[in-house]
């Protein structure tokens, strides 16, 4: 799990959000669109490798939040995560793990990690002009944790990615992966 920060857009203004190795042949990473939108260049981090490398865009869905982006390299000691593939959603209640940037590198260089609960699932959820299926979780994370993997504790196989919340309840969208 990495940080990608984001630029080149008109008001000069860079963005930070989470992102994640899915495949270390091919170098591709993902993250939620919303980190990336109206970006052009993307730098991806791994503090604890003390590893940085461009990275160019792939692939954006807004509808799904979803974006797939390459470097040219990664590590040897890098890692990916599996994605579940199961045909029906985590039911609630399963133990979540998040881990990501929060508030990109305000908090802290270094990854954080989170526990939750599933604690709903919805096919098709408006949320901001994007419809996609979610689970909802009570997992702590703000600004930065987006893009970040959300995956199943006892295996740790990623469900989805953290997408958002509302701030006036404790509930985080997190965008299923096998849309």
């Amino acid at each position: 799990v990495g940080l990608l920060k984001c630029s080149g857009c008109t008001n000069n203004e860079t963005t930070q959000g989470s992102a994640f190795i899915i495949s270390l042949q091919n170098h591709l990473i993902l993250t939620c669109s919303h980190v990336v939108e109206g970006k052009t260049q993307f730098v991806f981090s791994i503090s604890e490798l003390k590893f940085e490398t461009p990275a160019r865009l792939l692939w954006s869905n807004a509808q799904y939040d979803m974006a797939l982006l390459q470097v040219g390299m990664l590590p040897q000691e890098a890692r990916y995560l599996e994605l579940y593939k199961e045909g029906k959603p985590i039911g609630k209640t399963t133990d979540i793990v998040l881990a990501g940037y929060p508030l990109g590198e305000q908090v802290s260089q270094n990854l954080s990690v989170n526990t939750g609960k599933i604690t709903n699932y919805e096919e098709g959820k408006l949320n901001n002009d994007r419809r996609f299926d979610t689970y909802m979780s009570d997992i702590n994370a703000t600004h930065g944790n987006s893009g970040g993997p959300v995956v199943l504790q006892n295996d740790y196989q990623v469900i989805g990615l953290l997408q958002g919340g509302f701030e006036q309840v404790q509930v985080r969208l997190i965008t299923d992966i096998r849309q």
